[in-house]
């Protein structure tokens, strides 16, 4: 039995218990009023689709199809007109050593009419992911980020959601080395079809009988938890493309764990109008080689941050801010060297605050962005580490 199946026969073992609880009481609240505390649901679900490959070699072409299983996790927004979120492959392609995986995706899909129970739904979305491919076991990781858009149509019940639609992306191929100095191209079907079932959660609409309660003036200390995702968008890898450019080194790193603490500082009676005052740690280490190279990467950082909320809309509170960050950037392997940085950059994000800003607890997004990360070397080339960050969700408990 794989790991893949026991992990799919779980998934339907938890849908099927909890689609057993109270059919007669809806779990889906967003056409019985709108309110901040059904301004936001979460789901859980099951996503599959197939994918036409097509593998390169020195001679022909080799065809393959890869089965994609995900598990999807996010939340409904604006009552039931937008869904943010994320799509987790549970395995990755194998074929004679031949390894294919289409990253985490990311993703934002619109409702022009709310979902509602019984009744079918269009959507239209668009999200991000980070493809990646490896020919062999001696030969080098590619990672190839892609812009993928969805369609489709959704029906749902009291307690599930339905999905059926197609994916496209542009130009999801991308170059290969099958050598030190040979590429060729690496071909993905731009088109796929997928069908999703998602369990409807939840969480907030009971508290609606306690009303809305937020902080009076004063310091709340909290403490936060969640993944995030880093990839590059600036900076140069001067150092692996004139040396090894079989290498890829614009990497993008698909989980890692972010820890926060610091303090709210809630100076306005105003609903949910505060200063957020946090310490960040992120830390991650990841492998480049391919061919004989080898290089081992490792990004330790530590920010002071600041941010000041923006509005309320029923729950959905944005803040901005700057980060200050001090990161320890290293490589070893084929050189060694390090370096220790100081960077200051944009903090944004929002938080989702149903009960208000007395709740004991919140979901927190956040987005960092720098300008560049890079580690320079003796000789003036460079080393590019990731420079945004996205903090898909973080758990925040407020003491």
């Amino acid at each position: 039995m794989t790991s893949t199946f026991k992990l799919f026969r779980g998934l339907c073992i938890f849908l099927a218990f909890y689609g057993t609880q109270s059919f007669t009481q809806p779990k889906l609240h967003f056409e019985k009023e709108k309110n901040r505390f059904n301004f936001a649901q979460m789901h859980l679900g099951y996503e599959y689709s197939q994918m036409n490959l097509k593998i390169p070699t020195i001679t022909n072409p080799i065809e393959e199809q890869a089965e994609i299983h995900n598990i999807v996790f996010g939340g409904w927004h604006f009552w039931g007109m937008a869904d943010f979120y994320l799509a987790f492959p549970v395995q990755t392609h194998e074929e004679k050593g031949r390894t294919f995986s289409p990253g985490v995706e990311t993703a934002f899909r619109w409702y022009p009419t709310p979902i509602s129970v019984d009744k079918l739904r269009p959507f239209l979305g668009i999200g991000f992911n980070f493809t990646k491919y490896q020919q062999d076991p001696n030969a080098p990781n590619k990672t190839n980020i892609g812009y993928p858009i969805n369609a489709g149509l959704s029906l749902a019940n009291r307690n599930f959601q339905l999905e059926l639609g197609v994916r496209y992306q542009q130009d999801p191929s991308f170059n290969y080395f099958i050598s030190t100095s040979q590429q060729r191209t690496f071909e993905a079907e731009n088109t796929s079809f997928f069908v999703a079932i998602k369990r409807i959660v939840d969480t907030t609409v009971r508290a609606k009988r306690h009303g809305q309660i937020n902080q009076k003036t004063g310091f709340y200390p909290f403490v936060g938890v969640g993944p995030s995702a880093a990839w590059i968008t600036a900076g140069e890898n001067s150092y692996f493309k004139q040396n090894t450019p079989w290498i890829d080194g614009d990497v993008a790193i698909n989980i890692f764990p972010e820890i926060s603490a610091g303090v709210h500082w809630k100076n306005s009676a105003t609903l949910s109008h505060r200063t957020i005052f946090q310490v960040a740690w992120r830390q991650f280490n990841y492998t480049l080689k391919g061919y004989e190279s080898h290089y081992n990467l490792g990004y330790n950082s530590f920010a002071f941050e600041i941010a000041q909320t923006l509005f309320d809309y029923h729950g959905f509170v944005p803040f901005v801010g700057l980060s200050y960050n001090n990161v320890k950037t290293s490589i070893s392997g084929d050189i060694s060297s390090k370096e220790n940085l100081s960077l200051i950059g944009a903090l944004f994000g929002w938080d989702i605050l149903p009960i208000g800003t007395r709740s004991p607890w919140a979901l927190r997004t956040n987005l960092r962005w720098y300008p560049k990360v890079e580690l320079t070397l003796e000789d003036d080339q460079t080393v590019a580490f990731p420079n945004f960050e996205f903090n898909f969700i973080q758990w925040i408990y407020q003491f």
